[in-house]
This record gives C-alpha cells, structure tokens and sequence, in this order.
C-alpha cells in the first residue's frame, strides 16, 4: 500500500475520493485520488503570478511507469513542476524548482501484522 502527495495546477473540484483509470501503453491502470488542501501557489520568481494549486494524495492500484503523473495530467492536473508533463507554464523552470511529487507513506504487510512508515514532507505549507 502506498500513498502519494503531490501539489498540482489548479483546482480539481473532487470533494471526495475519485478513480482515475485510463490506460497506459494500452494496459489497464488505477488510481484513486482526493484533495487534501486547495490554494495557491506563488513560489516562482517574478514575472511569475500565484496560480491555484492543489494538495492531493495519489493511491496508485497497479504499477505503471509515471503513472500517478500521466493520470493527474490527464484529469487536468498535471504536477507543479512537472516539465515533461504539463507542470511548468511556458515550459519556465523557473516556475518551480522541482517536481513536487513524494512518496508519503508505504506499508509493508508482515507476517503478524504490517509496518507503515510515513515520510514528511512541508507541500502544505507551501501553498498559501
């Protein structure tokens, strides 16, 4: 089990848990989604303006290379800083200076229970 946080453009208007599931390479894949946080983002140098962004937790069902990213740019979301997929307006590195992708918490099942390890991250408090 593994959970995702990325900070996207935009504002997507799930209020729930949703499913992304379009193929990918023409095989089958799934990935919920939910939005944590919804605000702005105004990291990028001037002439750069706070655009909207969101905070969303990514649960991936299948294994697909760059799913999570292909999925969120395919619902209209791509990853803030995401240069091969949307995520830099203008393809501006400068916008931001890295992918804000993370991997957020794994689980691991063992044989008396499971082990979840969870690894912080400060995406919501980059939002404003």
């Amino acid at each position: 089990n593994k959970r995702y946080h990325a900070l996207v453009l935009g504002h997507p208007p799930w209020d729930e848990e949703v499913c992304l599931d379009g193929p990918i390479d023409g095989k089958p894949s799934e990935t919920f989604a939910r939005v944590v946080k919804r605000g702005r983002w105004a990291a990028s140098p001037a002439p750069h303006v706070a655009r909207e962004a969101a905070l969303v937790e990514a649960r991936p069902t299948t294994g697909r290379t760059h799913q999570i990213r292909l999925h969120l740019t395919g619902a209209g979301y791509p990853i803030l800083g995401d240069l091969e997929y949307g995520g830099c307006p203008q393809n501006d590195k400068a916008f931001a200076f890295r992918t804000f992708l993370h991997s957020s918490t794994i689980e691991f099942p063992l044989l008396d229970g499971s082990v979840s390890v969870e690894v912080p991250h400060d995406f919501e408090q980059r939002l404003t």
